[in-house]
């Protein structure tokens, strides 16, 4: 990518359409974040009360 259009954005368009052009990619990566960290606690929230939920190693042994 040559230099100058790297800086096109900045330098020829509007301050408010170079914002929605930077800020809408990183509000959908915001948004796919959220629904996996929801359905993430949704999942967690079924788990049974004396489920294994904790991390730790896989091969890390048990003190009780």
């Amino acid at each position: 990518m040559r230099a100058d259009t790297r800086t096109e954005l900045f330098e020829t368009t509007p301050v408010p359409r170079a914002l929605m052009r930077m800020a809408i990619p990183t509000i959908i990566s915001q948004l796919i974040n959220l629904v996996y960290n929801m359905a993430d606690t949704w999942f967690i929230g079924r788990a049974p009360a004396g489920a294994e939920t904790e991390t730790r190693p896989a091969n890390a042994q048990k003190d009780y």
